[in-house]
This record gives structure tokens, C-alpha cells and sequence, in this order.
């Protein structure tokens, strides 16, 4: 059974704010970047995963995933060289999650979302400049969901579905409705409007749907409390739209469906109430809108289905009183709708599906209840409705599916018995029928999707067992069957992690693909670049992480197969000098280094807090506790000034607010007593303190003024208020403490307060705001995260909705403010990620709309701000995450196409030493859920060159800064959401902009680990938690009772039931899903079997019909599985965990 390992992709935030030291000289870079070693080469199969093909002249757009861009949208002519992205519309490795592609006058129309409108209607003329958002129809971050794209000529018809008020449904359930409105455009901005609003329902989505043109009216299914589901139509005005006739009266509905149209007659399925099921008809008037046929008279249906226009004639499935499911054809009257052949003789059913026409024949899927499944063709005569071939001789199935005509060809797929599902083709005879290429060899399937076909060529997306699920081409020969294009191919990323510059050398976390994930190091060269050593031997992996520098020498930890820490190590940057060093390590993953010793803080995973402060170095033997503090209101050390740790928190006998220790117990002392936030949780993430000109910077509250801003010295008499911002203890707040030289910046905003900017000098009179922050339609993913400065001027980003989020500065006064430069002209934002600053410049990650996220350094003035270098041509982007920087080079990875991400290298004009010689602790460091607070501690990191100078610290989460720089040495921050292995940096920076990168990592456990703990305690798949247990003994495994919402404590019956309905022979089955489980990646799969035996269980055929939500928890899904023909047939789920 699958173990839960999540391949979770990660958006970096649009905009990190930094300060430069403009007073520094500055110094030209004319080295480009160089690909130091390409380290993992071994090839991977992962697929690009063609899907909605859609052909406007003789260009195929597709959508496809890329590690560099996510899915986004892409085109072909058919050729590897011709088969381009077309747009990177959510800049960077997210995807802008595009769906729905529709073809309307030459231009593509689809939904999208770019990461600051939410998902919107867009459009394309196939080139990068001509591919835009169309209209932002919900205003701001907020999605519009976009469905059933639908052209009428040269108008484009679409819904629109937005979430309203919770309804009770006449079961009792609550649930969002769907508010759901009819739109359309002929596109252009101005011409993309509303045509109806409609009314909502609870499941919305079931109660709208077959849009179908017909002449000049758009005809649909649509839901109304007062009538039900009925057929509606649209000729673009709201006056113009509505229902066409009540068919079955009061609120049941008819439920029209399989709406088709022949000549100027729309055919449907509806149920009136009297004769069940049955064939209408409609000219789109009330009185034009009648019942064909009663196949069963009375109220049984014949439940027709699989409506295909050929000809002058309508052709359907539909059963009547004396026949199963058999073809039929109809010319619109009663008389003229009649049987074309029994193929299966008497009551037994044919079950004719996948209709399709060319070359004045019909072709379709049936079996004659002799033979399988196989391929059929009729010219609407009985004596011309004959099998073209047995595909797969004998009563085996071939399942010929997905028919789709190219020229005087038609392909389809099937199963021979030998081959497995592969391509064929035919010309309507025995002879003619063939299979075009065994694309993955044996009987594997290839698994084709998405015929479509541009002139004579078929296009489809397929794996052939090699290279995954990819775009190919045929023209109906072996030969001419061909993957186009292997969007992404190439090797596999090394998955360098954890980063850290000891002694002029990069050392780092690295899988070269065959020693799995072990200890690396690099001094820029191919020769230079090695592992270190193979701590675990062979493939497996010992996942160093934790680095931290003391006595000249690393330390990290290893982690075992299982995930639990197996060690303290440290290593000389040889094989022979990298050791263990502490087999019983405890709580050391939050060690910090002061003076030759770690300390460390126990911590509490029931308060979320930390208790009892320790010194060792390193053995069980020199550990020692320094101070026993209260478990729930010790929250971490926050700053180190001079010889003191100052912390919020304290004991009950002594005092709870700020304190101070020098190592000593006696030397832990409370400073000035100040009122905890409650839960117990400071500043995360927020820089809730700094240090400037050896002075203590903190927001606290000390039950009068609300929490303010405040100073200290270390003493009681010099802990002040410096500026009562917002008089009482209103609700707002102060965050983003950071310090410059002679300035401390931070934000302030809460309750009717708009984001602002603020500056202080230490003095209520310096203590003011230089401008309001102007608000995002991006609340979620905000510009500003993150205030860094040197020297006093400050980087941070803004929005604005005519540049978007761009970098901007401040010297520290209004008319010093402003914008740095516009990198990506118009409103969209440039995206900047992965910053670090170096010899007093920016680098960082931009994309300029036209080369895609590459390498950009910035010297804080419009003309010194430019790209580095284009290391993946074209608009794709190379998407750089900046490393570390090590000796004169700035590592990075990042990957130029043809390689996965690897190890790149800048070189930098020589500068001072980085800081070190310090350590960094992070706690917790087992696997916690997601929001829980962490705390990171920065201690006796020194600076050679000038050592009188204050270090500043900074904390990043897989590449995202979540703690700002500033003096402070300890900050809490909060773990992210997402489940899986998270990195976490921490960045020592010295007054030359020089530093050092420390990196580590944590996991956050998934809902299934979470429901494990809930229930048993542990989140290991192991012993009464493991998925195949049975706890309670009610026959159900524990991964299945979470698949099911089950409580796995209590005795249960699987919520599942199972029903024949002899009108449709198929097998009803529904049963209750965790909506957790699924969308964390849980797989059901039903499945038959006539016999039972081991290899007879398949899901051939089995049609998943519904989602219904049940409740916030719940969801029913409803499938049909064919009967059979021998009188009984087994069905089980099968559940496979992530």
C-alpha cells in the first residue's frame, strides 16, 4: 500500500521587503552565472500530462505541466520545435491552473488564474503578448468559477458560479449554494456581460448544464425552486432567456438531458412525470416542445441516451417493453422512431455506446451478446448494421472507445487480448481495422486521452511506459506515430536543500540519484563539487539538516528511513572527519551556539510552549540544566544584546513579562513585568523585537497602553514606553520590528486602520508613519512580508493597480519614498522571490513578462536594476532560489531546461568574511500539524571583520522570509499549512551585507497523519494506527474507515449500497468519502469481478455518475458498473492511500 509522500507545489509570495547599505561602494558584476555541476543525471519519466486539446487552424493548444512553470498553457504545430509554452501566466512553478479551452472566431478562450485575480476568463491569438485576462468578473484575488465555455456563433456563452449564503436543503443538510449566472462575450472587455442571473441551489453544479447551440439560441438545463430542472434557452438578452416549457409541472422537473441537435430540432431525454423517461423534441416554442416516443408505455423509462445526429435522422440507445438497449433511430415522429436492429436478440441488451460518424456510416461500441464488446457500424437498414470486427476474438471485451474520424480514417482505442488498450484504426471493414502501433509494448495499457486532430494528423496524449504521459502525433502508420515533444523530460533534480557556508565552501543536502539525499559540498568547481560522505549507505537517504558552525567544525543532524532522528553529527569536510557525534540526541535540533557551549529550551507539544533552559556541548555527559522556567509561559528566547538572552515569559513565583539570563541561573532575572498575549503565542513571524545602538526594541502590553512600542537597556528603569501610537488599548497592531543604523522601521494596521508605514529613532517626537501601505486584491498572498534593513534605508513591497507589486525603497521620509523600478510594465507585478543581498546589492528572482523568472540584482536605482543573466532562453524561465553565498560565489539553483534543478554559481567581486562560529536551534523539529508555532535561535554568531558591529538575523521557510532581518536572535514564526518536509534558513548577515545560511527542516504531518494521532495517539503506520489494522474489529482497516469518515474506535458498516437497475442493466453504487481524504490524494476505485479470483477484479466500464456533498466532511459518490451477462457480478472499493 502507497505510503503518504505528497509532491506538494509551493508558490512563493509576490514580494519580500529588503534594506541595502546605499553608503557602501558599489561594484560591477561582468561574470555571468555558470552551472557548477549537473549532479543528479539520471533521467526521469515524469509526465507533462497533456489535457483539453483544442485545435484552431492548424495549432494545437493544450495545457501541460513543466517543473519551471507549473500547468499552464501550451501550443503545437505538430513539431518538438513547434511545440512552445505560450504564456507563463502564473509567474514562477504554481501554474495558473488552466481548464476549459474553447475555439471561437481564431482565438482560444479559457480560465485561469495568475495568482492576483483569482481564476478569470482569458483569451489567446496563440502568442505571449496576445494572451490576457479578458474581464476580472469578480473584482480582485476572489475566483469566478468559470464552466461550460460554449460558442453560438460569434458569441461565447459561459456560467459563472460564486459561492452564496448557507441554505437548508428540504433533507435538513446545510450547504453553500452555488449563485450561478449566464454570461457572455464576443471578445472583448466591454462585450463580456452578464445575461441572466440564476436562481442557486445547493448543488448548483448538478442543476445547470448541456449547453447546446441550435441555430442562434443557446438551449440548457437549468434548476429553479418553483419548476425543478427544465429546458431552458438563451438568445443573449436577459429578456430572452428562459424556460421553454414547464414539461413536467410543479417542482420535480424533467430533468432534460442529452441534448442533441438535428437540423433545426433539438432531441432530448425528459421525464414529464406520466410516461417516465423518454425521447422529446423542441423547436425552442412551448407548444413546439413535445414527446416523441413512450418506448415503455406508462411510467417506465427507456432512459434514452447516447444521442448522435446522422443524417437526417436522430440515433439513440433506448429499451422498450421488448428489447433491452439496443439502437435506434428517429425522424421526429412516433411512427418514424424505430428499432434499427435487435444485435442482441429478446429482452437481452445490446448496449450500444460511443456513437460516432464518418464516411456516411455510423460506427459504435455494442456486443450481440456472443462475442465482447467490439466495434459495429450501421447505415440506419438492419441488414446494414453488421460487427466491422471481432478486435479481440471470442467473448472477450475489446472495448473499442474514444472513436474520433481524422480524414477517411477513424481511431479509436481497444483491447486485441495481446497488446493490451493501444491505438487502432479502421476503414469500416475486417481488413481495414488494425491496430496503428503498440505504443507501450505487452499488455500494458498505453492509456490514451484527448483525441483531437489538426488536418490529416491525430493528436493525443499518451505514455509509452519511457516517458510518461506526454503530447504525440499519428498519421495512421507505425512510423508516424510519435511523441512531439517531451515537455518534461530531462534529467532529475538533485534536490539541493539546506544550504550553509562553512569556510569559503557551500555545504548542503543533495540526491545525485543513486546514493540518495546525503551531505554535499562545493567550491564552485565540477572537481570540487562531492559528496561528502555516505552516511546511509546505498540508495537510502540520512537527510542531513540542522547545520550549525562551532569549534571550527559542522554539526547537522541525520534522520533514518523512518523519518526519526538517528544522531548529532559533525564533519571536517572530509569523508574520515565526518562523524557521529551523539547517538541519544534529545531536543537538540533547537540548539543554539553562545561561547562554547549549545543551549536549548524543552519544549511542550501540549502548551505549545518552552520550559527549562540547557547548556551542553553536544554529549549526554555535559548536559546541564541552567534555569527551570514555567512550561507555559516560557515562549523562547526573542534577542541576545551583549552577554544576555532576553525572552518573553518567565514564572509564576517571580514574574511573568521580559527577562534576561546570562547562562546562569542566578543571572535569569525578570526585567519588567508585561501582560502575555493569550493563547500563549509572540510575535510569529510578525518581528515582534530588535536591537539598535545596543538598545532593546519590543512590542509589548503592559495592561494599560495595549501592546506599544518599547525600549530597554536591560534594567527595569530603562524598559519605557517609547510612543503611545493609538491612545488606549484599542485593537491594532505593530509588527515587522526592524533596525537600521540609527532608525527602526515597522508596520502598524488592526481595526479601521490602514496598513501603514512607520519610522522611529528611539524618541516619541522620531516616532512617526510615512505613508499608508495601498490595499491588495491579494489579501492571501500579500506583497509585504518582510522589512530588512542596513544602514537606514529600507526595501519593501508595494501594490499599486497600475504597476501591481513592485520592489519600492524609503530613506526614512516621505519624499524619500517611492518606487525602485517597474520590472514588469502594466499591472500584473514582476513576482519577486528568492532574495539576498551581497557586497550592496540586491539579487533575487523577477520575471519581466518576457524571459520568465530569472537572476536580477538591483543597486536601489531605476538603471541598476537589471536581469543577471537569461540562463533558460525564451519565457520560460530558469525560476532561480538563491542558496547561499560561499567564498566570492553566489550559489543558486535553478534549471535551464535541459537539466532538472541544479547547482548554479555567480561569481562576486571578493568582499569580508560571513559571519561565524554561532549555532542555530529550531524547535520542535518532529513532525508537528499544520499552524504550529516554531521558534528559531540564533546565538554567538561573530563577525571578524568588525566585530564592535551588530549582526542581524533573518529566518526563511522554503525560500519565503517568515521572520524579517533584525538583532533579534530567537523569533517564533508559524509552520506552514501544507502537508510534508518544509526548509527552514537561517540567515546570519554582518554590516558588509556578507552571510551565512544555516538550514534545517520540519515536517508537517498530513490529514492522514493527523487523523492517526487523533484516534491512536502516533502518526506512524505502525502497530493499532497502521492503515491495514483493525481496532476495533469490525472487519474494516483503519485506512479505510478514514477513507470513509469512519470513527475506527467504534464498530461500523461500511457506508456503501449497492442496487440493480433493470431498466439501465447497469449496478448502482454509492458510497461516503471522506472529502479529507480525497483531496489529500486518497484514490477509490470500484471495481467488479464475476468470480472473485485474485486477478479477475476490474474497472472496466465503471462510470462515476455523481459528487453530491453530504455535509463539510462528507461527500456521496454515486457510479454504475455494467451487470454482466452471467446473473451476478462482485463489487468492491478499493482505497489506496497518498
Amino acid at each position: 500500500m502507497p505510503l503518504p509522500l505528497p509532491r506538494l507545489p509551493f508558490r512563493a509570495l509576490i514580494l519580500t521587503l529588503l534594506v541595502l547599505p546605499w553608503s557602501l561602494s558599489q561594484t560591477a558584476h561582468a561574470a555571468d552565472p555558470y552551472l557548477v555541476k549537473d549532479i543528479n543525471t539520471v533521467l526521469r519519466n515524469d509526465a507533462s500530462d497533456p489535457y483539453d486539446l483544442c485545435v484552431i487552424g492548424s495549432t494545437t493548444y493544450f495545457t501541460a505541466f513543466s517543473p519551471a512553470t507549473g500547468r499552464e498553457l501550451w501550443k503545437s504545430d505538430g513539431t518538438e520545435a513547434g511545440t512552445v509554452l505560450v504564456k507563463d501566466i502564473a509567474a514562477g512553478s504554481m501554474g495558473a491552473n488552466i481548464t476549459a479551452l474553447a475555439a471561437m472566431n481564431g482565438i482560444l478562450y479559457f480560465r485561469a488564474d495568475d495568482g492576483i485575480h483569482g481564476t478569470e476568463l482569458w483569451k489567446s491569438d496563440g502568442t505571449e503578448q496576445g494572451t490576457l485576462m479578458l474581464k476580472d468578473a469578480t473584482p480582485g484575488a476572489a475566483s469566478s468559477v468559470i464552466d461550460r465555455l460554449t460558442p453560438v456563433g460569434s458569441t461565447l456563452y459561459f456560467t459563472i458560479s460564486e459561492s452564496g449564503l448557507l441554505v437548508t436543503s428540504p433533507n435538513g443538510h446545510v450547504s453553500t449554494p452555488l449563485d450561478q449566472s449566464l454570461w457572455k462575450t464576443d471578445g472583448t472587455a466591454d462585450g463580456t456581460v452578464k445575461v441572466k442571473d440564476l436562481n442557486p441551489y445547493a448543488h448548483g453544479y448538478e442543476r445547470f448544464g448541456d449547453l447546446t447551440p441550435a441555430g442562434n439560441h443557446l438551449f440548457f438545463m437549468h434548476y429553479t425552486a418553483a419548476h425543478g430542472s427544465e429546458l431552458w434557452k438563451s438568445d443573449g438578452t436577459e429578456q430572452g432567456t428562459g424556460m421553454v416549457k414547464d414539461i413536467r409541472p410543479g417542482t420535480g422537473g424533467s430533468v432534460p438531458s442529452h441534448l442533441t441537435v438535428v437540423g433545426s430540432t433539438l432531441y432530448f431525454s425528459a421525464n414529464d412525470g406520466s410516461t417516465g423517461g423518454e425521447l422529446w423534441k423542441s423547436d425552442g416554442t412551448e407548444q413546439g416542445t413535445t414527446l416523441v416516443k413512450d418506448f415503455i408505455p406508462g411510467a417506465t423509462s427507456s432512459n434514452p441516451t447516447a444521442l448522435t445526429a446522422f443524417g437526417d435522422h436522430l440515433y439513440l440507445r433506448a429499451t422498450d417493453s421488448t428489447h433491452g438497449a439496443e439502437l435506434w433511430k428517429s425522424d421526429g415522429t412516433a411512427l418514424g422512431t424505430t428499432l434499427v436492429k435487435d444485435i442482441s436478440d429478446g429482452s437481452a441488451s445490446s448496449s450500444p455506446y460511443a456513437f460516432a460518424v464518418i464516411n456516411g456510416s455510423l460506427y459504435f461500441s455494442a456486443s450481440d451478446g456472443n462475442l465482447g464488446v467490439e466495434l459495429w457500424r450501421t447505415d440506419g437498414t438492419a441488414a446494414g448494421t453488421m460487427l466491422v470486427k471481432d478486435i479481440n476474438p471470442g467473448p472477450g471485451n475489446s472495448s473499442p472507445s474514444g472513436l474520433f474520424p481524422v480524414g477517411s480514417t477513424f481511431y479509436f482505442t481497444a483491447n486485441d487480448g495481446i497488446h493490451g488498450t493501444e491505438l487502432w484504426k479502421t476503414d469500416g471493414t475486417a481488413a481495414g481495422t488494425t491496430m496503428v502501433k503498440d505504443i507501450r509494448e505487452g499488455l500494458t495499457p498505453s492509456t490514451i486521452y484527448y483525441f483531437t486532430a489538426s488536418g490529416n494528423i491525430l493528436h493525443f496524449a499518451v505514455s509509452d511506459g519511457v516517458h510518461g504521459l506526454e503530447l504525440w502525433k499519428s498519421d495512421g502508420t507505425a512510423g508516424g506515430t510519435t511523441m512531439v515533444k517531451d515537455i518534461n523530460g530531462g534529467s532529475h533534480s538533485s534536490d539541493i536543500s539546506h544550504p550553509i557556508s562553512f569556510n569559503g565552501v557551500l555545504y548542503y543536502q543533495a540526491d545525485d540519484g543513486i546514493h540518495g539525499k546525503e551531505l554535499w559540498r562545493s567550491d564552485g568547481t565540477v572537481g570540487g563539487t562531492r559528496m561528502v560522505k555516505d552516511i546511509a549507505p546505498g540508495p537510502n537517504h540520512s537527510f542531513p539538516y540542522g547545520f550549525r558552525i562551532k569549534d571550527g567544525k559542522l554539526y547537522f543532524m541525520v534522520t533514518d528511513s523512518s523519518g526519526s532522528s538517528s544522531g548529532w553529527w559533525c564533519s571536517d569536510g572530509t569523508e574520515e572527519g565526518t562523524q557521529l557525534v551523539n547517538s541519544n540526541i534529545q531536543n537538540f535540533y533547537s540548539a543554539f551556539v553562545m561561547g562554547n557551549s549549545f543551549y536549548y529550551l524543552d519544549y511542550s507539544f501540549q502548551t505549545f510552549a518552552y520550559s527549562d533552559l540547557f547548556r551542553t556541548d553536544g554529549t549526554t555527559e555535559s548536559t546541564v540544566l541552567v534555569k527551570d522556567l514555567d512550561e507555559v509561559t516560557s515562549l523562547g528566547i526573542q534577542q541576545v544584546l551583549g552577554n544576555s538572552i532576553y525572552f518573553m515569559g518567565g514564572t509564576a513565583a517571580e514574574g511573568i513579562g521580559l527577562w534576561k539570563s546570562d547562562g546562569t541561573t542566578a543571572g535569569t532575572t525578570l526585567v519588567k513585568p508585561f501582560v502575555l498575549p493569550s493563547p500563549v503565542i509572540f510575535f510569529i513571524g510578525q518581528g515582534g523585537s530588535t536591537i539598535m545602538n545596543n538598545t532593546l526594541y519590543l512590542v509589548a502590553d503592559d495592561g494599560t497602553h495595549g501592546s506599544e512600542l518599547w525600549k530597554s537597556d536591560g534594567t527595569s528603569a530603562g524598559t519605557t514606553l517609547v510612543k503611545d501610537i493609538l491612545s488606549g488599548s484599542g485593537n491594532f497592531r505593530i509588527s515587522f520590528l526592524t533596525a537600521g543604523s540609527n532608525l527602526i522601521y515597522f508596520l502598524v494596521d488592526g481595526e479601521n486602520i490602514q496598513k501603514q508605514l512607520w519610522r522611529s529613532d528611539g524618541t516619541a517626537q522620531g516616532t512617526f508613519s510615512l505613508f499608508e501601505i495601498a490595499p491588495t486584491p491579494f489579501p492571501l498572498n500579500p506583497p509585504l512580508r518582510e522589512l530588512i534593513v542596513v544602514g537606514d534605508t529600507v526595501f519593501f513591497g508595494n501594490y499599486s493597480p497600475e504597476t501591481g507589486a513592485e520592489l519600492w525603497k524609503s530613506d526614512g521620509t516621505i519624499a524619500g519614498t517611492g518606487m525602485v523600478k517597474d520590472i514588469k510594465p502594466g499591472s500584473e507585478g514582476s513576482a519577486i522571490e528568492s532574495q539576498s543581498v551581497h557586497n550592496g546589492l540586491l539579487y533575487f528572482s523577477a520575471n519581466d513578462g518576457i524571459h520568465g523568472h530569472e537572476l536580477w540584482r538591483s543597486d536601489g536605482t531605476e538603471a541598476g536594476t537589471v536581469m543577471v543573466s537569461d540562463v533558460s532562453p525564451g519565457s520560460v524561465g530558469s525560476s532561480p532560489i538563491i542558496l547561499a553565498k560561499a567564498g566570492n560565489l553566489l550559489y543558486f539553483t535553478a534549471s535551464n531546461g535541459d537539466q532538472g534543478r541544479e547547482l548554479w554559481a555567480l561569481p562576486l567581486a571578493a568582499d569580508y568574511t560571513p559571519p561565524s562560529g554561532g549555532t542555530f536551534t529550531l524547535t520542535p523539529a518532529t513532525s508537528i500539524d499544520p499552524g504550529t508555532t516554531l521558534t528559531l535561535t540564533f546565538a554567538d554568531w561573530v563577525d571578524a571583520d568588525a566585530a564592535s558591529l551588530p549582526l542581524t538575523y533573518s529566518i526563511l521557510v522554503n525560500g519565503d522570509v517568515v521572520s524579517p532581518s533584525g538583532p533579534t536572535a530567537s523569533r517564533n514564526f508559524a509552520s506552514p499549512v501544507t502537508p510534508g518536509v518544509h526548509t527552514i534558513t537561517g540567515r546570519i548577515h554582518d554590516s558588509a551585507n556578507n552571510l551565512t545560511d544555516v538550514i534545517s527542516s520540519f515536517t508537517v504531518n498530513t490529514p492522514l497523519q493527523t487523523w492517526r494521532r487523533t484516534y491512536f495517539g502516533s502518526t506512524s503506520n505502525t502497530g493499532t494506527a497502521a492503515d491495514t489494522a483493525d481496532f476495533d474489529h469490525d472487519g474494516i482497516a483503519n485506512l479505510l474507515e478514514w477513507a470513509t469518515a469512519r470513527n475506527p474506535t467504534i464498530a461500523s458498516t461500511l457506508p456503501v449500497t449497492t442496487t440493480l437497475n433493470s431498466f439501465t442493466d447497469k449496478i448502482e453504487f454509492t458510497y461516503i468519502r471522506s472529502r479529507a481524504a480525497f483531496t489529500s490524494g486518497t484514490t477509490y476505485t470500484v471495481e467488479w469481478s464475476d468470480t472473485l479470483a485474485p486477478n479477475s477484479w476490474s474497472d472496466l466500464d465503471v462510470e462515476e455518475v455523481s459528487v453530491i456533498e453530504v455535509d463539510d466532511d462528507t461527500e456521496s459518490v454515486f457510479s454504475r458498473i455494467p451487470a454482466g451477462n452471467l446473473g451476478r457480478r462482485f463489487v468492491r472499493l478499493r482505497v489506496t492511500a497518498p
